[in-house]
């Protein structure tokens, strides 16, 4: 018996805000949805991988995650997805092809200019999702959205801008917000999520360059390594 799953749009549920609780979502809610988005996407590519397959009601898709950035990152985000979707039994949950590519070579080292490009690899994961009929997938990790824009000419796939996500969700919920910008060096030297604050007009803060060395990427890469880091 063919089981069908019903597309929950991503990171709406993590990100956006939209509300959906069930995996169950109107063409209208997903048009809406899309349309907020596909100024970070080519529009032909966007509506040619999603919009056709839009039926009287459900939408029947397979959802994507390219994963292994961020040891923790992809497993973290299924487990807020099943949270988000209230998945009591097996036939509850998503539809979903998870890669997790241990190819992958570090996104900050190369954007500081002494690690292997990781494009290539990444891009191999997105082949894989290809593969397995995907046709909307993100991506679990800030830093490698550096390089998300050239990988979506490379794909038909959509896959989703969380960065955008996040801001319009931080947006949306308060037009007082303040933010504070914590990440690896390779997402704060890239200004990733500088430029879409800036654009949305929210004010934030980032670390100094010393702090942000010895502080906060040393405390996510001494996790990652698995030392305990003098600084926490």
């Amino acid at each position: 018996m063919k089981i069908k799953k019903y597309l929950i749009a991503g990171l709406a549920l993590l990100s956006t805000g939209l509300g959906f609780q069930s995996n169950r979502v109107s063409p209208v809610k997903l048009r809406t949805y899309l349309d907020k988005y596909k100024a970070a996407l080519p529009v032909t590519k966007l509506y040619k991988a999603v919009l056709p397959r839009t039926k009287l009601y459900m939408h029947p898709i397979i959802f994507g995650v390219i994963g292994n950035m961020g040891p923790e990152a992809d497993t973290l985000f299924q487990i807020i997805l099943r949270i988000k979707t209230g998945a009591l039994k097996d036939q509850d949950h998503v539809r979903m092809v998870v890669v997790k590519n241990t190819e992958i070579f570090d996104r900050s080292a190369y954007i500081l200019g002494f690690g292997e490009d990781p494009t290539d690899e990444i891009l191999a994961s997105i082949r894989i999702l290809e593969g397995a009929g995907v046709t909307f997938a993100v991506m679990p990790c800030n830093t490698a959205h550096y390089f998300r824009e050239a990988l979506q000419e490379q794909t038909d796939i959509v896959i989703l801008d969380m960065l955008k996500a996040t801001v319009d969700s931080i947006k949306q919920k308060s037009s007082q917000a303040v933010v504070g910008l914590l990440s690896t060096t390779g997402a704060y030297n890239s200004k990733i999520y500088d430029k879409y604050l800036e654009e949305a007009g929210i004010p934030y803060f980032k670390p100094n360059e010393i702090d942000q060395e010895n502080f906060v990427h040393a405390a996510v890469y001494g996790k990652k390594i698995g030392n305990e880091s003098e600084r926490g």
